[in-house]
């Protein structure tokens, strides 16, 4: 870190269970203990939506309360077992940097799905009754370029004069306030759009059905909502003067463009890099 003024951290274990602890926890916290150590002025950490796990509020803001840090189990998010060592890994790193957060300046961004274009194509390869069920869901997706923004948005803000320390700073990095953020909803645009039957879905359960459905699945009788039926309201993050430069809309008109010109190809997320695991 000697020499270093800023610092993004982007690095994670998605899928290693065994390894999460290390990478994802000890590893960040003797980062930013370099960090602050070598006088860094501003420290950027993706942590992730998963560490709310599975909230008892639909609107999720970032005082909601989060799951367990250790011994997290499906009463407290309604997934599969890597997922919640995921974001309980996830929630260390944060738990880390509050800790020791001293002399740099941090911003947590706790991002839903990060997509690309071919990220959004993705429902062409479900069958017709995952499309039925999970129509009515948010999708949580936002656009990978917005993403790469709001990071350049705090490293220029950081360089500009403040009028002291900001401490640490956590924001939802979320792109939910789209006017129709459904999977259904586009899934129908791609419908009328392209004619590609893939995407011809005729209805979606109604949510309290999909709400039941999982809480029965995860064995789970008290009230909370799975990722992909809340909302992760990100006004914190525009109360700073950021806005998404393309937004979902924008994101969705390439990924239609892609599938028309049959760049796409047959299966639209078999050539995709390796990606955070979708946490709805």
């Amino acid at each position: 870190m000697e020499g270093v003024s800023h610092v993004i951290h982007l690095g994670a274990e998605l899928w290693k269970t065994e390894l999460m602890e290390k990478v994802n926890g000890d590893a960040t916290e003797a980062l930013a203990l370099a960090a602050e150590k070598a006088g860094v002025r501003a420290f950027l950490y993706t942590s992730s939506i998963c560490v709310y796990g599975s909230s008892r509020q639909r609107r999720v803001t970032e005082e909601a309360p989060l799951m367990p840090a250790e011994g997290a189990t499906q009463q407290h998010y309604m997934d599969k077992d890597f997922l919640i060592e995921y974001g309980c890994s996830k929630l260390r790193g944060e738990i880390a940097i509050r800790k020791h957060a001293s002399r740099c300046d941090y911003v947590i961004f706790r991002p839903t799905e990060i997509a690309s274009e071919k990220d959004l194509l993705k429902p062409a390869t479900w069958k017709l009754g995952t499309r039925i069920w999970r129509g009515n869901r948010h999708t949580h997706q936002v656009y990978y370029r917005d993403v790469v923004n709001a990071l350049v948005f705090f490293l220029l803000r950081s360089v500009e004069p403040s009028p002291g320390r900001r401490g640490v700073e956590t924001f939802n990095l979320s792109n939910d306030d789209t006017p129709d953020p459904r999977y259904i909803d586009f899934m129908n645009m791609a419908w009328k759009a392209t004619g590609d039957r893939r995407f011809k879905t005729p209805f979606a359960v109604p949510l309290w059905m999909d709400y039941l459905k999982d809480h029965i699945k995860w064995k789970v009788w008290e009230h909370c909502y799975p990722l992909g039926l809340t909302y992760i309201d990100p006004a914190r993050l525009y109360a700073t003067g950021y806005r998404h430069e393309f937004g979902l809309a924008t994101a969705r008109r390439a990924a239609l463009e892609l599938l028309a010109s049959g760049a796409a190809g047959s299966n639209p997320a078999a050539d995709q890099p390796t990606a955070a695991p979708h946490p709805a």
